[in-house]
């Protein structure tokens, strides 16, 4: 008994030293950075959050709890719902005004320090209710390449020097008494299992799905989805949230690229909208060469809502733009477009200026209206 057992951890001994051979090297520390450690020096394959849910549940837990709104957001195309973050502040008057739904730049978010977090947090100051929403990131991040073998069958396979070696084990075990033909036996019928089990698992693949499930391998269709499409996404769901509130004025503040998410947003909607209920101000906008040499490509002709553009008038680039803009208005017939410029910098005092110049031209040009249920 004593010497059955004896083989058996040999044999075991010596498989586990074949296989050892093709052990898979542990990655250098440069590579593993970031990645979760585990007590277990085998390679382990775990799932994480998307870049984008992991940055926005980052900010939802800095923020006040209160200010958190998830908006559930399927794409087109796409049989998968995403969760994503906007942030709100109530109304700090007693008579409301309506609500601003701000868009921020590209690869920003939804409490930018600069611009957005002023125009969130202080316009309800004005009776404004503001809700700022995170759009996707325009970075298309490609899924790493699959670098470990799909993984084949969990039986042990006996190759030509593991045959040699448990041959000489047989014979050292002969020598101690155990029978030849016991060994043998076993072994033909280790081979034997082997076998049948391989061909056994290769039916269940046929018939059932893979178990093994590598995650570097799935193709994120999210990222397949153009960025435009994605942002419109975002803010139909914002703008479907507003309307559950109960807002009936609705002002669209969007800051440089989000101008274009904007005026896209409004091209299918121009010839429903009034001249009251609706407003959209541009802040140092930059747009598509469609929109920028032609406004009623987005807007239409006559145009009723008010407009304010905001120039950068730092920049001269900015200040041809906007030549370009304000003649494509004329040309559209936009009623009530209004083009100011303002020295843009990094210091407070500019953004105090920008805010106060928003707030004065929608007190005037898009007045409140009433809110139901309050």
């Amino acid at each position: 008994m004593q010497q059955k057992l004896l083989v058996s951890i040999l044999i075991l001994f010596l498989a586990s030293s074949a296989f050892g051979q093709n052990e898979i090297p542990e990655e250098s520390s440069e590579n593993n950075a970031g990645q979760p450690q585990t007590e277990s020096t085998d390679l382990v394959r775990l799932g994480r959050l998307e870049a984008e849910q992991y940055h926005q549940k980052a900010l939802s837990e800095e923020v006040k709890a209160s200010d958190v709104v998830w908006l559930e957001v399927q794409y087109p195309d796409s049989d998968v719902s995403n969760q994503v973050l906007s942030l709100q502040k109530l109304p700090r008057t007693a008579i409301p005004q309506g609500a601003v739904l701000l868009l921020h730049d590209k690869e920003q978010h939804a409490d930018w320090p600069y611009l957005i977090h002023p125009l969130r947090t202080q316009l309800p100051d004005s009776g404004w209710y503001t809700l700022s929403v995170n759009l996707p990131s325009d970075i298309l991040r490609e899924v790493p390449k699959r670098t470990l073998p799909n993984k084949a069958m969990d039986t042990v396979q006996l190759s030509a020097a593991l045959k040699q070696q448990l041959n000489s084990v047989a014979r050292i075990s002969s020598k101690e008494g155990l029978p030849q033909e016991a060994l043998k036996s076993n072994t033909d019928d280790s081979e034997q299992g082997a076998v049948e089990t391989t061909e056994t698992e290769v039916v269940d693949k046929q018939d059932k799905e893979p178990v093994d499930i590598d995650l570097a391998a799935v193709k994120n269709e999210v990222s397949l989805i153009p960025y435009p499409v994605r942002a419109g996404a975002h803010i139909q769901a914002a703008m479907d949230h507003l309307a559950r509130t109960g807002y009936q004025n609705i002002i669209i503040v969007a800051y440089r690229s989000a101008a274009n998410l904007a005026l896209n947003y409004i091209q299918s909607r121009a010839a429903s909208i009034t001249e009251s209920g609706f407003a959209l101000v541009m802040i140092d906008p930059i747009l598509q060469p469609e929109f920028q040499e032609d406004l009623s490509l987005a807007l239409g002709e006559g145009f009723k809502a008010p407009i304010l553009d905001v120039v950068n008038g730092a920049n001269l680039q900015s200040r041809e733009f906007a030549l370009e803009r304000k003649s494509g208005a004329v040309v559209a017939k936009v009623n009530r477009y209004i083009q100011v410029s303002l020295i843009a910098d990094d210091l407070g005092g500019f953004q105090k200026s920008l805010l106060r110049r928003i707030r004065f031209w929608m007190e005037k040009y898009a007045p409140g209206m009433i809110v139901k249920g309050r």
